[in-house]
């Protein structure tokens, strides 16, 4: 039946052979994909052939049964692109795994915009099982999860299978196959999704920062450029196929009109940008009237999008970013002539949008072959695009605002004397202020030394010292002995950010909360403490920019009980080996959350562990670790605290002290410290 339906094409097509008049007869087979050990990665272009269905009447049966009594073609090209169609395409590949060790492999068809694509692989029955895919089903019944078309093929060493797959699409037929070993694939995706990453970050750095700049100057052009820039944001999302996959993968009646809506709604708001930029009304009042018609045209299409056909609507839309791209350059010419504000931004901005219209236009109608540029070069162009207009944007404001200030600029130079006199009287208040700023700050510095321990506690178990050292009058820094009946129960060492009165208040304010609490929740574990006095700061400082680090320790004879709220770490060295260990729990980091902010889940864990006699506690706040030298710019370190500890001499806890203090300041020089510092060291004396 076929024999006799085909023969007479296939001697006509014999003819054209001859004639030279087609480059490859019916009867071309296609060469095998050969897989070989060392390669990962095989384009399938130019070993794939393939058929037009015009009437979709073909069965997979018909194809696999037809053989060379079918009109087969061979591609010669390495991206196959067959333009608009309104058939059904057949395309066929033999893979032939020779001596690669690996059996498993993806097949990519990596043109996201296909409606519907079947894909044909020998089911080891004599038959074929079928996988399905498009942009018109549902994202998740994709055999793997990409925005574009992936599928599993298992291919063991000395095997070769013949696939089929068919594809019927209202948009352009590109076939860009290629074969990917898993893990090369992995790397591919990792790489292009660094590009896209990039793209995608650059245009929504630039619509948060011209938004911000709309709210902050009011200008229509910033909001109009804000439109324009999320419109076509989208518009490439969804011609990339990341919009199905991410944003609605479960409407795919919405995955070709999108396309056709975002790509029409750029070209609207592009245009009443342009207009507004350049103020085509006033300077090129004649292809103004270009513009707006333009603006209506976008709209109108963007109406069509939900009902006009996709290829119509695609080819409706080329048509009008054609005349948008060729008219907003001459515009932009006539208006840099006259000298309009940063019009010359925009012609550069439109010359890299127009070569990546231009090469995405001619991809569509299967001019050039399909690669990098001619794929991504709307996103290359549209980056470049938006950068450009945000410089320009940022260019004409200041042009606009320097006219502004040049008309003003006599009137501000008449009363140049009058502000000198002022400043003058000014210079003399604030240096009265300054001198009684420094004497609220001594008088404040003074009051907090009286609330504060001046003389370490020293009884039969502890031996304690320490040094307490602020930058200026009041500190951020916080400690407080807990003793009773000469007992030491326990310590505590905060750390305000920021400094002067405003964290020495803070400080206060902590002293009696946690000084409070300490005593009255004393059987309770320290963790419910600290959580108590969190909650308690929160209440009686309110909502301010101040957080709290810090360190609670709770002696019971030899045991000590441990809770660090986001504070340097605690190092304890022992007696008997002088080794230096931090304070930590085995596996993670057991510091809790900051303190004075309101946080969701903020809990503490508690440590308990024993000293020995002649064991030693360090505890200290920031400045000690990042304090610089004076030579070298370099930070004393945790590494350089933890020597210091452990070389230290046998001694009291002052003399332990003291040489650490010592290293200190000896690296540190002459250089003045940049934050409160309090240091403390406790001993176990038996």
């Amino acid at each position: 039946m076929l024999l006799k339906k085909y023969g007479i094409m296939k001697i006509h097509m014999a003819a054209l052979l001859i004639m030279g008049c087609i480059p490859l007869s019916a009867r071309t087979i296609s060469p095998a994909v050969l897989l070989e050990a060392g390669k990962n990665e095989y384009p399938l272009g130019t070993h794939v052939d393939y058929l037009e269905d015009r009437d979709e009447r073909f069965l997979i049966g018909d194809i696999t049964a037809g053989g060379n009594e079918l009109p087969i073609m061979h591609s010669t090209k390495e991206n196959i692109n067959l333009g608009f169609s309104s058939s059904a395409w057949w395309f066929r590949f033999t893979v032939k795994n020779l001596d690669h060790d690996n059996g498993r492999w993806l097949l990519e068809l990596g043109y996201p915009h296909h409606d519907y694509v079947e894909f044909y692989v020998p089911n080891g029955k004599g038959g074929y099982s079928l996988k399905i895919a498009g942009d018109q089903r549902p994202f998740v019944m994709r055999e793997v999860q990409n925005r574009n078309f992936l599928f599993n093929l298992d291919i063991p060493r000395n095997r070769s299978m013949t696939l089929y797959m068919r594809i019927k699409t209202e948009s352009s037929v590109q076939v860009p196959l290629r074969l990917w070993e898993p893990v090369r694939f992995a790397e591919m995706v990792n790489s292009e999704q660094y590009g896209l990453g990039l793209y995608y970050g650059i245009m929504l750095v630039m619509i948060l920062y011209n938004l911000f700049l709309f709210f902050g100057i009011r200008e229509k052009t910033y909001i109009l450029y804000v439109a324009y820039i999320t419109v076509l944001t989208l518009a490439q999302m969804s011609l990339n196929g990341l919009a199905f996959e991410y944003l609605w993968p479960n409407w795919p009646w919405w995955t070709n009109k999108s396309v056709l809506l975002s790509l029409f709604g750029s070209i609207f708001f592009l245009t009443l940008f342009g207009r507004a930029y350049l103020d085509s009304r006033t300077h090129v009042p004649r292809l103004d009237k270009l513009m707006i018609a333009l603006a209506a045209a976008s709209f109108l299409g963007m109406v069509m999008s939900f009902t006009a056909p996709y290829s119509v609507g695609v080819k409706f839309v080329a048509i009008l970013a054609s005349l948008l791209i060729i008219a907003s350059p001459i515009a932009a010419f006539f208006c840099w002539r006259k000298k309009v504000p940063s019009a010359q931004y925009y012609l550069i901005a439109f010359m890299f949008l127009l070569f990546g219209v231009m090469c995405i236009g001619m991809r569509n109608l299967g001019l050039p072959p399909t690669g990098f540029i001619t794929t991504y070069s709307i996103q290359i162009g549209s980056a470049l695009q938006a950068v450009l207009l945000s410089l320009g944007l940022a260019d004409r404001f200041n042009i606009l605002n320097k006219e502004k200030l040049l008309a003003r600029k006599e009137m501000l130079v008449s009363h140049l004397t009058e502000k000198d006199r002022i400043k003058d009287e000014m210079n003399k208040d604030l240096e009265n202020a300054h001198q009684n700023t420094k004497i609220d700050m001594m008088m404040a510095g003074n009051i907090q030394k009286t609330l504060f321990p001046m003389d370490p506690p020293r009884t039969d178990e502890w031996d304690t010292a320490f040094l307490f050292h602020p930058m200026a009058g009041v500190s951020g820094d916080f400690y407080d002995f807990y003793q009773q009946e000469g007992q030491l129960h326990g310590v505590v060492l905060l750390d305000v950010s920021g400094h002067g009165v405003a964290s020495g208040l803070i400080t206060m304010i902590a002293r009696t909360v946690f000084h409070r609490l300490f005593y009255k929740m004393r059987k309770q574990n320290l963790n419910d403490v600290i959580v108590s006095a969190d909650q308690t700061l929160i209440a009686e400082i309110g909502r301010i920019d101040n957080y709290i680090t810090g360190i609670m320790l709770r002696f019971e004879g030899d045991m000590v009980e441990y809770v660090n709220a986001a504070h340097p770490h605690m190092y304890l060295r022992r007696g008997r080996s002088l080794n230096v260990h931090t304070i930590n729990k085995k596996a993670g980091d057991f510091r809790g959350h900051l303190l004075g902010l309101e946080v969701m889940d903020k809990t503490y864990e508690r440590l308990r562990f024993r000293m020995e006699r002649n064991d030693t506690l360090l505890l200290y706040t920031d400045c000690l670790s990042e304090a610089y030298s004076a030579a070298h710019d370099e930070q004393y370190g945790e590494t350089r605290i933890i020597d210091a500890l452990g070389n230290a001499p046998a001694g009291t806890a002052s003399e332990i002290l003291d040489h650490i203090m010592e290293d200190f300041f000896t690296f540190t020089g002459d250089r003045s410290l940049n934050d409160d510092l309090t240091v403390i060291l406790i001993q176990r004396k038996i």
